[in-house]
Parts: C-alpha cells; sequence; structure tokens
C-alpha cells in the first residue's frame, strides 16, 4: 500500500463533515452548466442523501488513518540502478503485532458503521435501475462506502490473519478470526463488483476502488489454490472474474488499473 508523500495530518486542522456544509438545490436556477440538468439536481431528497453518505465517507477516512498508523510502519524505497527516481513511501504490516489494539480498531469500526444512517446500507437492487433515476447516483455511492468498508476490515485484519501464533492459543483464536474476516469482507467486495457490473457502474468508481479490489483479488486467488473443494474452486473463481472485470474496466481510466491488472495476471501465471 502506498502512502502520499503530502499529506500530513498536522497541516490539516479542520472540523468533521456536517450536513450544513453542503447546500442542498431546491430550484435550479443556473441553467448554462449542463450538469444542472442532471436529475438529481432536481430531487433535493437524492442530495441530502447523497451528502449523508459523503459524510459517512469522510468518517471512514478518519479511521483509515489510525488504523494505518497501528498495523503499518512507513519504509523509504528507491527502485534498484535508479537513482534519480525519487524515493517512494511504502506501507508495510509491522513486525509487531498488538492484538489488544486490532480488535480496538474493529470494535470502533463496527460501532461506526452501527451508527450510520439507514441510507448508508448498501442491500443490493432487486432490479436494475432506469439510468435516468437519480436513485442510480446513491446506489453508486453506497457502493463505494460499502467497498472501502470491507477494503479497511481486510487491511486491518489482514496482518493479524498472517501472524505466527505458534504455542499462543490466545493469539490463535485472535488470527483465525481475523482470517474469517477478511474472507468475509474479500467476499463483499466480490458480491459488490459482480453488481458493479451488472448495473453498468463499474466505470464511475474512483481511483480508490483499485485498492479495494486489488488485496481481494490476490486474497481469491490464494484461497482458490488452497482449496480442495471443487465446488469452493469453482465459486472463488466466479467471484475472482467478478472483481477482475471491474479491475479491467479500471484499467482504462488509472494507470493503477492497469499496474494491478498486470500484478493480477502475474499472480495467475497468466
Amino acid at each position: 500500500m502506498r502512502l502520499s508523500l503530502k499529506v500530513d495530518s498536522s497541516a490539516f486542522q479542520v472540523p468533521s463533515l456536517v450536513m450544513h456544509d453542503f447546500d442542498i438545490i431546491t430550484t435550479p436556477r443556473i441553467t448554462t452548466f449542463p450538469f444542472v440538468q442532471s436529475t438529481v439536481f432536481k430531487d433535493p431528497t437524492k442530495q441530502r442523501e447523497l451528502a449523508i453518505l459523503f459524510i459517512a465517507k469522510s468518517q471512514l477516512c478518519a479511521q483509515i488513518e489510525e488504523i494505518l498508523k497501528a498495523e503499518y510502519e512507513v519504509r523509504m524505497q528507491r527502485p534498484p540502478h535508479m537513482a534519480n527516481v525519487p524515493n517512494r513511501m511504502l506501507l508495510y504490516p509491522k513486525t509487531c503485532k498488538e492484538t489488544e489494539s486490532v480488535e480496538r480498531l474493529d470494535r470502533q469500526l463496527v460501532f461506526w458503521e452501527a451508527s450510520l444512517p439507514d441510507i448508508c446500507t448498501y442491500r443490493g437492487p432487486v432490479e436494475l435501475p432506469d439510468p435516468r433515476d437519480p436513485t442510480v447516483y446513491v446506489i453508486l455511492h453506497q457502493i463505494i462506502l460499502s467497498l472501502v468498508h470491507q477494503a479497511v476490515i481486510a487491511t486491518l485484519h489482514r496482518p493479524n490473519a498472517k501472524a505466527t501464533t505458534r504455542g499462543n492459543p490466545a493469539a490463535a483464536s485472535s488470527s483465525q478470526l481475523s482470517n474469517l474476516r477478511v474472507v468475509h469482507a474479500t467476499n463483499s467486495i466480490a458480491h459488490m463488483a459482480a453488481d458493479l457490473g451488472r448495473l453498468r457502474l463499474d466505470g464511475y468508481l474512483p481511483s480508490a476502488a483499485v485498492t479495494a479490489l486489488l488485496p481481494a483479488i490476490l486474497t481469491l486467488i490464494t484461497q482458490w489454490r488452497e482449496s480442495n473443494s471443487d465446488h469452493a474452486r469453482q465459486e472463488l473463481m466466479r467471484n475472482i472474474v467478478y472483481c477482475r472485470l471491474a479491475l479491467e474496466t479500471l484499467r482504462q481510466v488509472y494507470s493503477s488499473g492497469e499496474y494491478g491488472s498486470h500484478m493480477i495476471r502475474v499472480a495467475l501465471g497468466c
């Protein structure tokens, strides 16, 4: 995982987003801009729902910062034999594991999720919505929020799931629970990737979706290789395909998507 060189938390002392920070347009008056013709600008209710989703995303970003500080350490890396290339700041799992920290951060995530308004919960549409319906905007941002949320859960628990616990029953139990959390989060990401393709919304994802999809695919590939059940392997491969299709769409938009697709091809031996 990469951490931007330009982000310094001490440089940003701003209050959290609240509903009053958003301008809800009840009567669009500026007609010279094409985006004002969007159906969401004619629906104040949908605007409020989107604002709630944006507030939830900002809250999740604060959780991400805590998790990265607790579970990962920053290292500088320069490509070999490339002295003119600037150092890159990369995140690596910490060698010293603190089970209590993982459990505390997991409880924070659970509490945050439980406190979310109902509109922030993605349940999946029963049928394909009309593309002109402003509900499509809400569904897209519900998926983005849930996609990043599940990726955060996997990011938190992945180092603990892979930790060596020989001779420590308590640590082994914690590691097993973390592994289950990673598997559940990965499957959730795959199901959302399938919905994105079915709804034809995968082309509207932000670049953060690459960060969510790539570790999920690698986890699915590992499970597929280790599984001895034909049924389980078929299900895992189906989930891999769903995620790869979404990643291929992002590959056409973001350079990180191209990099991620190459990593997956290498992992699969393609």
